[in-house]
């Protein structure tokens, strides 16, 4: 499967949207594209454990919630600082979407999953303010 640039970035505005949708429906929460409201999304990975139980570990449920909420956290960055959605289908079996900027590409998806599955502890919002400390340039 080949993904162009702008079908892509489509793409990931309308799955950033979903998340957004999907957190109203859900949880009656509020995602605003703010760099606040990814204090929200720490929230709602860990009410989606709650809620899913023992079927959080479904590869479906996995792959939309990693999805959406990495799209959002994604489109957040990128609308501030820019950056390119880039599709890395290098393995066949698991194909990824990163954001890069610059010479830094960002798995946001990947920091959805790891706070899902593996450590509550880990923060989306540290996650995103490392990647601007990183990839933006100080003034």
């Amino acid at each position: 499967m080949s993904v162009s640039g702008s079908e892509l970035k489509q793409l990931m505005i309308d799955t950033a949207a979903d998340a957004s949708a999907y957190a109203a429906e859900e949880f009656a929460a509020t995602l605003d594209q703010s760099v606040e409201s990814l204090e929200t999304v720490d929230q709602l990975i860990l009410q989606a454990r709650e809620k899913y139980g023992q079927d959080i570990h479904n590869s479906e449920i996995i792959f939309t919630l990693c999805n959406m909420f990495g799209a959002y956290v994604g489109e957040i960055f990128r609308n501030q600082y820019g950056g390119t959605w880039v599709y890395d289908a290098s393995d066949n079996q698991a194909p990824s979407v990163f954001l890069q900027k610059g010479e830094y590409t960002f798995a946001f998806a990947g920091i959805i999953y790891q706070r899902l599955i593996n450590d509550q502890t880990l923060s989306v919002r540290r996650y995103y303010e490392e990647a601007v400390t990183n990839a933006v340039p100080k003034q």
